[in-house]
């Protein structure tokens, strides 16, 4: 009490306004009582006439420490490698990440990393940014594609539709499992990050970090490298990143504070482009360029102590410049991001804390092709004689594809509020209440017209017209005693432009209620799905018994409904929007077949969700707090494709259907232990903390594009149904993680081990002579592997101080392997350095 009355002192004398030292109210807390503090008699204090003594404010940090969520001090200890949310959570016993995301020949990529919490899908957690949805609901699916050489998609982002850069972020918060009523849109859980607030006076920062191939242990499989070189595998590992950063903040007036931040992540990778397929000595590829530029603006505004106004806007942009490294002219450039605008209100009015959030997002998933409208395929000769591939539909290409423009915009109002601990009935409530409505939009758009010519035959005599690209003098066949080639054939991919809307509502009431020891916390969640109109009831229920102080167990039962994704519809009629003509001689007319079939029929789909029996025990043991917990999920109507082999007008002999036939069941046992108060150690306070997951799950689909979970496979000898193979991605049986750090004389030093167990494999591919796929088991060797961050700060003169950050990822340069693809390993990222040096004042 005596060093909170020396801090209202203090800001009294330096007029500063309450809310300015006042945190956001915990949800399990009372609050604050400002009518208590009006009795003080701020007024007459004269700031000259206040000397005030060098005070210093420490707090265990562990000892008030929700579960699941990192302050901004915790994240300063992290290692990290491209400063994404999800590179926070590893350390968190119930998130999973894909095996993929370890590779070393992506090591120099930018894109945020996904994952599952719980085993759910890794498109199905819902991402927020101060309340405001940061998710990409138009096609969420993990692609990566080396030659960028589909007509109507390429590579995604995944499922955060922006890269958002952790310097921002003043916490980060994980719901895994017996989440409030308050949060909805997931099967996984909710990550829900909240940017930092401006700092009194004035303060900024100005740093560059560093990492290359050069500063990292690249490990390929040998029987593959001839493959790598040649840029037949895609091999992002020789790579140079620079990241920087300049940011200000401070209080303008007594009660508006001001935040900007700004920071550019820059990767530029060596090229690998394929040899089979272009002549290294006559032509080379520029350098791919990733670009993740991070604009943010955020305004805290006290307009009295019971009403403050946060407005933000963060402008997030990633682009990956690059080439289909197949054809020349084939330059392109992948742009995903954009910006989210927000504000949110915090009112106290007395009896009832409200929370109000208003934002709009803007972001996209598109291409841009250099040279978008025309595409010629020559076979190879004396004049078009760049290719090296002989066969003629892979020979000597020029030009690129078409160019998309995928866009999502939401428009979201949320309201909150918290009624204040009342008693009645025997038992005190504290009674929460809201809802949400959203307006969202989805659009596909391929702008222009683009036409592929293809399918060189010989010209046995005559000549070409002039300026006329489809014909060449040449040798392609004088084998054949021609005298050139021409194309036969062009392939029209028309302009097309599709667009969903859908407005989803949501309402939520719960009460928690004390009994004594006992805590009760009944609730309910109303979701209109606006995709399908689906009324859904998320009944949530949490029963706590205090058995001991401090020491609780307790049991939940709940259900959480995801989203529906604009990919579910948006596509239909855009594959049929192409046409193929060919000629049978130069100079001869066209003949054309008319417009592809349509591939997708659209059908009303449910919502997916899951279901959830959760048991726990968490409690304070001496200086330990401990958490033991058992998760029980089964997924329901979840969507998957399915191709359905019949006649349908419109769609030819067969065709692809989403469905709500995906199901899935996962068991999740976690226990973590850290330390309340600092351990000290030779002088120095130490932190530790330790977990250990147990995870079994099984899935009867990979993603919502699986269209062959009800086809026969063979599986080590047997014949079962796909949907019946074991999860192999996002799965890992048993890890065990540890955490530690300390800070002593302007060091600050951070561990992170992690061990992963075996996990399985799936080798095998199609076999024609069965007509199916045949897969066998593998067992992958377990491993760990050590991060380690060092940092160290000091003060030059004045407020002035320098700082310096190395992470050192895979300190022991383990080697271990990330997945098994076939006849070749693709092993994790070895030992990786990262350094930041600048000024902080």
């Amino acid at each position: 009490m005596k060093k909170t009355a020396s801090l209202l002192v203090a800001a009294a004398a330096l007029n500063l306004p309450l809310s300015h030292w006042a945190a956001s109210r915990d949800a399990h807390q009372g609050f604050l009582n400002l009518t208590a503090l009006k009795a003080l008699n701020f007024s007459t204090l004269n700031a000259a006439e206040v000397v005030l003594d060098k005070v210093e404010v420490s707090a265990d940090a562990n000892a008030t420490k929700e579960p699941g969520k990192l302050t901004r001090e915790d994240m300063d200890l992290i290692t990290s490698k491209n400063h994404g949310i999800t590179e926070l959570l590893k350390g968190n016993p119930n998130v999973a990440f894909s095996a993929k995301n370890a590779k070393s020949v992506r090591a120099g990529e930018l894109a945020p990393q996904d994952i599952s919490i719980n085993g759910a899908s890794y498109y199905q957690n819902n991402f927020t940014l101060d309340g405001a949805s940061i998710n990409n609901d138009l096609d969420p699916k993990k692609r990566t594609w080396n030659n960028h050489n589909n007509i109507w998609s390429d590579s995604t982002i995944g499922s955060q539709a922006m890269s958002v850069d952790t310097d921002l972020l003043g916490s980060v918060e994980v719901l895994d499992s017996a989440v409030s009523a308050r949060y909805g849109g997931f099967q996984g859980g909710a990550v829900n990050a909240k940017t930092r607030d401006p700092k009194s006076g004035f303060h900024g920062v100005l740093s560059y970090s560093y990492t290359g191939g050069d500063w990292s242990k690249i490990y390929k499989d040998a029987s593959a490298e001839q493959r790598y070189d040649d840029g037949d595998l895609a091999d992002m590992s020789d790579f140079k990143k620079r990241r920087y950063r300049v940011g200000a903040e401070g209080y303008l007036t007594r009660n508006f504070g001001l935040l900007l931040d700004y920071s550019r992540h820059r990767s530029v990778i060596e090229n690998h482009y394929n040899k089979k397929q272009i002549n290294q000595n006559l032509y080379s590829f520029p350098n791919d360029r990733q670009t993740n530029d991070n604009l943010f603006v955020k305004g805290v505004w006290g307009v009295s102590d019971k009403f403050t106004l946060k407005p933000s806007f963060l402008y997030s942009r990633l682009d990956n410049y690059t080439s289909a490294k197949r054809y020349l002219d084939s330059q392109l450039t992948l742009k995903y991001g954009g910006y989210v605008a927000t504000l949110e209100a915090q009112a106290d009015l007395e009896g009832v804390f409200l929370e109000q959030t208003l934002s709009y997002s803007a972001s996209q998933n598109s291409r841009d092709y250099e040279h978008d409208t025309e595409y010629y395929g020559y076979k190879p000769s004396n004049i078009k004689n760049w290719g090296t591939n002989p066969s003629p539909n892979f020979g000597s290409g020029i030009g690129g594809l078409n160019d998309f423009e995928q866009r999502q915009n939401k428009l979201t109002y949320k309201f909150d509020a918290s009624v204040k601990e009342f008693e009645a009935l025997g038992a005190s409530h504290l009674v929460k209440s809201g809802f949400e409505i959203a307006r969202q939009s989805g659009s596909y758009e391929i702008p222009r017209t683009r036409v592929s010519y293809g399918t060189p035959k010989p010209l046995m005599s005559g000549t070409c017209v002039a300026g006329d690209k489809t014909c060449v003098i040449d040798d392609s066949f004088a084998s054949q005693g021609a005298v050139g080639q021409y194309l036969s054939k062009k392939t029209y991919y028309y302009a097309v432009k599709t667009k969903a809307t859908q407005t989803n509502l949501a309402l939520y009431l719960e009460d928690e209620m004390r009994f004594g020891a006992f805590k009760f916390r009944p609730g309910l969640r109303i979701e209109r799905n606006g995709d399908n109109n689906d009324v859904n009831l998320a009944p949530r229920l949490l029963a706590e018994y205090e058995f001991a102080d401090k020491n609780f167990v307790g049991i939940g039962l709940n259900r959480y409904y995801g989203r529906n994704f604009f990919a579910y519809k948006m596509y239909n009629g855009v594959y049929r929007m192409y046409e193929t003509c060919e000629r049978s001689s130069y100079g001869g007319a066209y003949t054309c077949g008319g417009l592809a079939n349509n591939r997708r029929p659209i059908r009303e789909l449910k919502t997916p969700y899951d279901d959830e029996f959760s048991a726990y025990y968490r409690g304070d043991v001496g200086n330990a707090r401990l958490n033991l917990k058992y998760v029980r999920r089964q997924g329901r109507d979840e969507v998957a494709m399915k191709y359905v082999r019949e006649p349908l007008s419109g769609y030819g002999n067969g065709y692809y259907i989403f469905t709500n036939e995906g199901q899935s069941k996962r068991d999740i046992v976690t226990l973590s232990a850290a330390n309340i108060a600092p351990i000290e150690i030779w002088g120095v306070k130490n932190d530790f903390e330790g977990s250990l997951s147990f995870t079994k799950q099984s899935k009867s689909f990979e993603d919502y594009e699986d269209d062959e979970m009800n086809d026969d496979v063979s599986y080590n000898g047997k014949t079962i149904k796909k949907s019946e193979l074991p999860v192999v991605d996002y799965h890992v049986p048993f890890t065990a993680k540890f955490r530690h750090s300390a800070k002593f004389s302007g060091f600050s030093v951070s561990n992170f081990i992690n061990y992963t167990s075996k996990t399985d494999a799936l080798l095998g591919g199609w076999n024609r002579t069965r007509g199916m796929y045949v897969y066998e088991r593998q067992k992958l060797p377990a491993y760990a592997t050590w991060d380690m961050r060092i940092g160290y700060e000091r003060r030059l003169a004045g407020d002035f101080r320098a700082f310096v950050n190395l992470d050192i990822n895979n300190l022991l340069n383990k080697k271990f392997i990330a997945s098994n693809e076939g006849n070749y390993y693709e092993y994790g990222l070895g030992r990786n350095f990262w350094l930041e040096a600048g000024m902080k004042w």
